[in-house]
């Protein structure tokens, strides 16, 4: 998330300049390197927990979720 967060800003900020292209040819390599060994990202918001891809650091009691939701 820390290096999409960089690479956006480098892009928004300093576009066309050596920076910007470093920051975008590190990105394509992580890229490349993630789907090579078959990491993909996961979006598990509102979803129920599971203990076998989750952690948590937390809760938080809503009345407008179900119980045991991401």
């Amino acid at each position: 998330d820390l290096l999409q967060k960089a690479h956006e800003e480098v892009q928004v900020s300093h576009n066309d300049t050596p920076l910007a292209k470093g920051m975008e040819g590190i990105f394509k390599e992580f890229d490349k390197l993630f789907r090579e060994e078959g990491v993909a990202a996961m979006d598990p918001l509102n979803k129920p927990f599971d203990a076998n891809r989750h952690e948590v650091f937390g809760t938080v009691d809503r009345e407008d979720c179900a119980e045991g939701l991401v």
